[in-house]
């Protein structure tokens, strides 16, 4: 199996690279749609078998166990072609400046950071039902990890083992959370037991081989991102070529149906939904905004931006009680990344360069920000040293923020900052 560890390190190159880059040298139209006639036949016929409609004790369908439905497609390549062509974002908008709320700071420095031991690529962070916050890591694990009464961490435990890399958790019901995993797609996993499951994995046919982040509605509707359907790694390579491949998928578990919400989305990362389910965030990394898509008043699968553009490639997203936006994601913009998405030549060269060249020019650097509930950015949490880079993912609960990271080990804690609480 392909390890998504090939694409950590193409993620660190591809960010020397950039910085070397500098020293040589909006809002686009809706490109979005809803899935059509015909592609929600197709879904129909990829359903899982096991579908009943039960409900099961929390309330939720209970979750089917998929039977195997013959050969799937995997169409994801793992570099680009020697004469790709590359699609340049012209109508770049200007970079909003670290000032104000995105000033620099020492928070996420400062932080405590946990299970160093246990947690290597810890992405993303969820609240089970239980209470308990649960996380995954880069070799499959998935652990609990309880809080004791003034919140502070108790114990850290591996509860399952994956096949396969999950980027993203949401919390299903008491013991079972959804994960979208590398490789596998939408599975279920009962948190007692350590029993995991494929919920659904293809599409048209396709495998959903580069499930992102999800999300679960309060009717038991899941939610994933596929972040790129044309290339593994999709970073660098989704970037370089600069077309959006990415779509937001929906499971249903009553019915066991796969369907596509939207496509044509530029790198789909995070995603959450909105507490009247009148919608959901994306995070689309390579257009640094956050999307709206529309999920009914007759304009399902419509897309609009969410909020002005940000300063950083978001990754994955969190929307709290108050319908504030928790964004993680380091890669923040720069001359050199700038440079790189108005350029095709310089895509050119990025792309033909040997792989390796130019590590260690990256200089790290830790960055998440809250959005207020109409995009407007209120406060941001920084590492200047680079002692806890590649932040992922930034989760509020029960008075502390707990910091995910997609490469560095253990995970960043903090106190609530007044200003937030």
């Amino acid at each position: 199996m392909r390890k998504l560890r090939r694409s950590l390190a193409a993620s660190l190159l591809v960010s020397a690279l950039l910085a070397a880059a500098s020293a040589c040298s909006s809002d686009d139209s809706d490109a979005a749609s809803a899935a059509s006639a015909a592609s929600a036949a197709s879904a129909a016929s990829d359903a899982a078998t096991g579908a009943s409609g039960a409900v099961g004790p929390d309330g939720r369908p209970e979750l089917p166990r998929r039977e195997p439905s013959g050969p799937a497609v995997d169409r994801h390549v793992e570099a680009l072609p020697p004469d790709f062509e590359p699609v340049v974002w012209a109508d770049l908008p200007p970079r909003p400046a670290l000032d104000g709320p995105l000033a620099a700071n020492q928070l996420i420095e400062n932080a405590q950071i946990v299970g160093e031991e246990e947690l290597e690529g810890a992405e993303d962070v969820a609240v089970g039902l239980d209470g308990h916050l649960y996380t995954a890591t880069a070799d499959g694990g998935l652990w609990r990890i309880t809080q004791d009464a003034g919140g502070g961490i108790g114990t850290i435990e591996r509860v399952a083992t994956l096949d396969g890399r999950a980027l993203g958790l949401a919390a299903y019901s008491q013991d079972v959370l959804i994960a979208a995993v590398v490789e596998q797609g939408i599975m279920a996993v009962n948190v007692a037991t350590g029993d995991a499951w494929v919920l659904t994995d293809r599409i048209d046919g396709n495998l959903i081989f580069f499930a992102d982040e999800v999300t679960v509605a309060d009717d038991g509707t899941i939610y994933v991102t596929e972040a790129s359907t044309v290339y593994l790694p999709g970073f660098p390579n989704d970037f370089l070529d600069g077309r959006p491949s990415g779509r937001l998928l929906r499971y249903e578990p009553a019915t066991g149906v796969t369907d596509v919400v939207t496509d044509g989305l530029y790198f789909a990362n995070g995603v959450d939904v909105a507490a009247d389910e009148s919608h959901v965030l994306v995070a689309e990394s390579f257009r640094f905004r956050l999307t709206r898509v529309w999920l009914g008043d007759g304009r399902e699968g419509r897309t609009e931006q969410f909020g002005p553009s940000l300063v950083n490639g978001p990754d994955n997203i969190v929307i709290d009680d108050r319908g504030r936006v928790w964004v993680g994601g380091s890669d923040l913009r720069s001359d050199a990344v700038d440079a790189l998405a108005t350029s095709a030549d310089l895509r050119r060269q990025i792309a033909a360069l040997p792989p390796g060249e130019g590590e260690g020019l990256r200089a790290p650097y830790g960055f998440a920000q809250v959005l207020s509930p109409e995009g407007e950015p209120v406060f941001s949490f920084h590492d200047t040293t680079g002692r806890f880079s590649a932040v992922s993912s930034a989760l509020p609960h029960d008075g502390h923020i707990t910091f995910g990271s997609l490469a560095d080990r253990g995970l960043a804690r903090l106190p609530l900052p007044a200003e937030l609480r």
